[in-house]
């Protein structure tokens, strides 16, 4: 599915993959004519709506864009953001949320309590790990249940069992699971849920291809690994995956008192009719769109040599990001668009995709 955009002063194209295309140096009107005819669209419609004005400069910096981007469409992938709950942001006055992720907290800290918490002393690995805790809410005496979501919740106040979530994390192809580790103590009946489910976005239409869910009652006496494996519906290709973890499946088994951990958050085995690679998903890039930091987190098991290039074409960072999260100084960078790639320690191209600089 073809999208066109205007970022910014330039106007961009994201195409789909197209695999063992050779793309030749061109540039200018030459060159947006050549990248219109590997998309199948025309290119008078593609001036229209990137700006009709547009210079034969802008255009080469179109052409130098796509020619980075395109040979490595397959590759592009995004984790789930903050995976193994590393890093931390405070809500209301006394909460704190995983980064890029939602939860209640900001609505039962006007009560004076958290449901959510930064686990430190009990992790599967890493530095950290998430703790849910179904709560009872101080003067409305109401039982809720902690959850967090990769997209937005939206609390229900008298019913937080029907909550909703909106949006969540951006994905190309088809994981065929979520995979992670868990730990519960569950009080009375209670039993935990995780959810996942994938949508594909056209234009304005959402189409939910993939619901599954795993629950669990047992009290599992320290972290156990789970696999929930996602059945599609279609054969079409996601572009938003939206999880959802519960420490309280249901209104009727709410108990006080249950417990849950999670860690280390993956999806596997990405397969798609566009995103056709199965090399693994191994980066998750924050906040997206970045101002002055970049955090990078390399969940390969090794070190990889990553690069950024601007929207000329010109590199204009290259580093060695090691396992785990990596801190790179982006202020120097103009806004905008900007492409990056990472190399293994064989030389192999393991994955590339793009991040906005925004100021």
């Amino acid at each position: 599915m073809l999208k066109i955009w205007q970022a910014l002063s330039l106007g961009f194209i994201e195409v789909p993959s197209t695999n063992n295309l050779e793309v030749p140096l061109i540039s200018g009107e030459r060159a947006l004519r050549f990248f219109c005819e590997v998309c199948g669209v025309k290119f008078q419609q593609t001036m229209l709506a990137m700006d009709a004005s547009i210079s034969t400069r802008n255009a080469r910096r179109v052409a130098g864009l796509l020619f980075l981007t395109l040979p490595f469409a397959p590759l592009r992938a995004q984790t789930l953001p903050n995976p193994g709950f590393e890093t931390w942001v405070t809500v209301g006055t006394a909460c704190e949320n995983p980064t890029n992720w939602d939860s209640p907290n900001e609505g039962v800290a006007l009560f004076g309590v958290c449901s959510v918490f930064k686990e430190t002393g009990s992790v599967q690995a890493g530095s950290a790990a998430v703790r849910l805790e179904t709560i009872l809410i101080p003067l409305v005496n109401l039982r809720a249940p902690a959850a967090i979501s990769n997209g937005t919740l939206v609390v229900n106040a008298s019913d937080p069992f029907n909550s909703t979530v909106q949006g969540g994390s951006t994905i190309w192809g088809r994981p065929d699971a979520l995979t992670g580790f868990y730990d519960y103590a569950p009080e009375g009946g209670d039993s935990l849920t995780i959810r996942v489910r994938m949508y594909d976005i056209t234009g304005t239409d959402t189409l939910l291809i993939a619901e599954d869910e795993f629950t669990d009652d047992s009290n599992t006496g320290g972290y156990v690994p789970f696999t929930l494996p996602l059945n599609y519906l279609t054969l079409d290709d996601a572009e938003l995956a939206q999880v959802l973890i519960r420490s309280t499946r249901n209104t009727t088994d709410a108990t006080v008192g249950t417990t849950l951990w999670i860690d280390e958050l993956r999806f596997t085995g990405i397969t798609g009719t566009e995103a056709v690679s199965n090399l693994p998903f191994g980066f998750n890039l924050y906040p997206n769109p970045a101002s002055e930091v970049l955090h990078v987190e390399n969940v390969i098991q090794q070190s990889v040599l990553f690069e950024v290039f601007d929207q000329t074409g010109r590199r204009v960072l290259e580093s060695s990001l090691q396992s785990g999260v990596n801190a790179l100084d982006v202020r120097g960078m103009f806004p905008g668009l900007h492409v990056y790639r990472a190399f293994n320690e064989a030389g192999q191209l393991v994955m590339s995709g793009t991040f906005q600089i925004l100021r």
